[in-house]
This record gives structure tokens, sequence and C-alpha cells, in this order.
């Protein structure tokens, strides 16, 4: 890959991993206002706990899968797609939801950066897909 994409697309799988670093961080650290935040409401011991796990810990899981992709070349790409595919998931099933429960307003505060890493995600795939064409791949061996 040219050193210009490999780059960029370096610092995209890194700010991510940084962004799900602290979603993951905050909703760990102070469960109740992050789900108040997020206008979420919890009823229990029970609540918090599946707050931090299933917003947090996945959060921050999501965080180390795309961090161990940043530093290794021939990863860096594929840190890019799982950023990708989450983020397009997440975009459709909001955009969806905010449809049907009449959120579009209340939601285009998230709406707005998702929509964005996923662009700059999807031209970080498209630079390292042209660098990598004029690179010989060695061929497999038997």
């Amino acid at each position: 890959m040219k050193r210009p994409a490999i780059w960029f697309a370096r610092i995209v799988v890194a700010a991510a991993a940084l962004l799900f670093t602290a979603i993951g961080a905050k909703f760990i650290l102070d469960p109740t206002g992050a789900a108040a935040g997020a206008g979420l409401a919890q009823a229990s011991s029970v609540g918090l706990t599946t707050i931090r796990a299933g917003l947090g810990g996945f959060a921050i899981g999501f965080a180390l899968i795309l961090a161990s992709c940043v530093f290794r070349r021939d990863r860096v790409r594929d840190g890019l797609a799982y950023l990708s595919l989450l983020i397009a998931s997440v975009l459709a099933v909001r955009l969806a939801s905010a449809f049907h429960d009449g959120t579009l307003a209340q939601s285009a505060h998230l709406i707005a950066p998702e929509t964005m890493l996923l662009v700059l995600a999807l031209v970080g795939i498209a630079l390292t897909a042209r660098s990598t064409k004029s690179v010989d791949k060695p061929a497999l061996r038997d």
C-alpha cells in the first residue's frame, strides 16, 4: 500500500478505536449517566450490569479489535471493513428506527457522525484497494 493511503487508513481505524473506547468507558464507569444521556432508563442493579456489559463491554471489545488492526499493515484494511460493517448496520437500524418511531430529529446528532465515520472508512477502503493493485502479491504455495 502507498504510504498516504495506509496512514489515512490507520488514522481512521485508530480514531474509531479511541471513539469506541470512550463510549465503552462511559457506559462502564457511569452507566446511570450514560444511559440517561442516551434516553435509556434502568430500573435495577441488573439493569446497570446489562448496560455496562452490553453497551460498555461491546464497545471496548470492538475498540480492541480495531486497535489490533492499526499496527499491522496487512490488517488495517480489515479494520476498515469491520468498522464499515458495524457502522453501516448501526446506521441502518438507527435510520429505520428513527423513521418508525418518529425520532429522526432527535437522532440527528448521532446519525451525522455515524455517517461521517462510515464515509471515512469507505474512503479508506477505496484508497487502500487502489494502492494494493500496484503491489505484486506472492503466489500461494502448496
